[in-house]
């Protein structure tokens, strides 16, 4: 077969197709679906027949919750709306931007420090705080008042590697139980006497300050002393960290705050 005859046979096949294509789409549109339609609808009952079936499992599970932990589910979802695990509100600023009057020194100082974003180590405990400078705290009041009034929760991480210098020793019980906002906790420690004891709570609550965080200094005897409660938005065990950077070692207490029970009306 020369290439004169495989070149005709080859157009003629061509054209063949030409003819097959034209006939079987002159009738539809431009970018017709119609043929799709039948699956979507199939697509779409699927869709419905899954959801009727996942409607019907929910009652299902619902129905065979047990009391009790329906009760749970019942107490968490008033949990979240009485807004445990957040902290107490703390107004700072009036109406036109000013602080209000009467805010105490550490909660304004840390809030100049959230503003500014220039004192990372006031704001998270994750930052480490600033070395302790015992020459001048025995020299200098400013830098004394300076150290009471910026408080850095990563204190609670310092303290004397001197093996000469006292140990930080606990007066008050480790576990102290409380009612929550009535309730109160004292926690005293033994340290050096005239100088810094910080304390810090990461699980909320407050110490006199209405911050988690508060330093003191140690009375005559050595004795620091520290007052915790569990307002609104704290529950269950707050552990408080306590150390100071003139003495050895570290303490830790438990205050655990219960919420307040009411008592049962009589008929």
């Amino acid at each position: 077969m020369n290439r004169k005859t495989l070149a005709a046979i080859s157009a003629l096949a061509f054209v063949g197709v030409m003819l097959y294509l034209v006939n079987n789409t002159a009738d539809k549109p431009e970018n017709d679906i119609t043929s799709f339609k039948p699956n979507v609808k199939k697509l779409d009952a699927k869709i419905k027949i899954l959801e009727a079936a996942r409607d019907v499992a929910q009652k299902k599970e619902t129905s065979q919750i047990s009391p009790d932990m329906a009760a749970r589910m019942e107490e968490r979802k008033r949990n979240i709306e009485e807004g445990y695990g957040q902290t107490k509100p703390i107004a700072i600023k009036d109406a036109d931007g000013n602080y209000v009057e009467g805010l105490s020194p550490q909660i304004k100082s840390l809030a100049q420090a959230i503003e500014s974003g220039n004192n990372p180590s006031q704001v998270s405990i994750m930052i480490s705080a600033k070395p302790f400078n015992k020459a001048k705290w025995d020299s200098s009041k400013t830098y004394r008042q300076s150290y009471l009034q910026n408080l850095e929760p990563g204190r609670v991480f310092q303290s004397s590697s001197d093996k000469k210098a006292p140990k930080l020793k606990a007066i008050s019980d480790f576990y102290t139980e409380i009612e929550q906002e009535t309730g109160e906790a004292t926690i005293e420690v033994k340290a050096k006497p005239g100088y810094p004891v910080s304390a810090f709570s990461p699980d909320l609550g407050e110490f006199a300050n209405q911050l988690t965080a508060q330093t003191v200094i140690a009375d005559s005897t050595g004795k620091a002393t520290f007052k915790f409660k569990g307002p609104s938005g704290t529950i269950e065990d707050c552990n408080l960290i306590i150390s100071s950077p003139v003495c050895m070692g570290q303490l830790k207490f438990i205050v655990n705050i219960r919420k307040s029970i009411e008592p049962k009306k009589s008929n």
